[in-house]
């Protein structure tokens, strides 16, 4: 079993996250702390297997700990020190990876998804040392391919849109949005790349992936209701002017999904 310490000045999110680690049985003893200095004095006491922490903290915040971790010498081969960021900063993700981070993962997260993907992390780490290829990072957590979390932010706002699941459009839709999300020039290049590349990952062909992912959209406007429609779109949606196209619609979600992510 590892002992982990979860830092956040945010108390009800350490607390959540605590309990779903005490409630799932894999973790030892599960350490809490709400600013940097508390953090470092608990860490020098306790010396946890993994370290959950926040960059932006009173008295000491993410980076000023880690400068302190290594200066201490408190950092060992065993330990993954896994950061909670609000925004993706590729500035700060190198700062940090520099300094002897592991892992980052983005707010906000499902809860007891981001507990699976600790353990998942802290066990890979293991089984890879010494290997070639090296353990799987989370420092895209927000545009992996397998994000948990991403694929279900997308997911509620096709339930808000009212857009059926069973139709062929949804999952197609689904994958454009979260390649969209992973390389945004994707977006001028809808028919040439997006298309065939949905199309290669489902074994069909552009021109269908085109008509289904149109016919989704068609059907999450005419039954969908017009205020969670606008509430996801906002000004964007307007009643005269009919359903966005399909480049408009990717583009729209992609947007909102980046904006729930900074807020």
């Amino acid at each position: 079993m590892k002992n982990i310490i979860v830092i956040d000045d945010n108390i009800s999110l350490v607390n959540e996250l605590t309990a779903h680690m005490k409630e799932d049985g894999y973790f030892g003893e599960i350490y809490s702390a709400y600013e940097g200095k508390q953090a470092l004095e608990l860490i020098r006491k306790t010396c946890p297997h993994i370290i959950l922490t926040d960059i932006a903290m009173p008295n000491g915040d993410g980076i000023w700990l880690l400068e302190h971790l290594k200066a201490e010498e408190l950092l060992t081969d065993d330990t993954t020190v896994i950061y909670m960021m609000d925004i993706k900063l590729p500035a700060i993700e190198k700062l940090i990876m520099d300094l002897g981070a592991d892992y980052f993962m983005m707010k906000p997260f499902d809860i007891p998804v981001a507990v699976t993907q600790i353990k998942t992390v802290s066990e890979g780490e293991k089984q890879t040392k010494g290997a070639i290829a090296p353990a799987v990072k989370l420092s895209n957590i927000a545009t992996s391919k397998e994000n948990p979390i991403l694929e279900q932010m997308v997911t509620n706002i096709f339930h808000e849109l009212g857009m059926p699941a069973h139709i062929k459009g949804y999952e197609y839709l689904r994958y454009a949005i979260l390649r969209v999300l992973e390389n945004r020039k994707l977006l001028h290049s809808v028919t040439k790349e997006l298309y065939p590349m949905t199309a290669k990952e489902f074994d069909s062909k552009p021109s269908r992936v085109e008509r289904a992912i149109r016919h989704a959209i068609e059907v999450a406007w005419s039954r969908g209701d017009a205020d969670n429609i606008a509430k996801v779109f906002g000004c964007t949606v307007l009643s005269s002017r009919g359903k966005p196209t399909n480049s408009e619609f990717l583009a729209m979600i992609a947007d909102n999904i980046l904006l729930r992510l900074s807020a």
